[in-house]
């Protein structure tokens, strides 16, 4: 009894080991904010060392790179996504001044 629960404990860790493994490649090899040698360096680590790399990569690859700021496509760091502030490209103008 004990050889087969321990036998079902062992699938199920080395299923979430695989999930874990396949999940860590997907996401270094689709991450955008690696740049091109970092991810193929990612990549390389986790298919070669599976356990330490994926270990890696979730314990500081995820938080590795350049950060992508979201919304306003071109806001340099520090600055707040989204459109300019109103008055930056001229003076501000009612609806009805068009």
């Amino acid at each position: 009894m004990r050889a087969g629960l321990l036998g079902l404990v062992l699938v199920v860790v080395l299923i979430g080991l695989l999930v874990a493994w396949v999940i860590a490649l997907v996401e270094a090899a689709t991450s955008p904010r690696l740049t091109s040698n970092e991810r193929l360096l990612w990549l390389i680590l986790i298919a070669l060392a599976s356990f330490v790399g994926t270990i890696l990569w979730f314990a500081i690859g995820r938080n590795q790179g350049t950060a992508v700021t979201p919304g306003w496509p071109d806001a340099p760091a520090g600055r707040p996504a989204g459109p300019p502030p109103a008055g930056t490209f001229g003076p501000a103008r009612t609806p009805d001044e068009h």
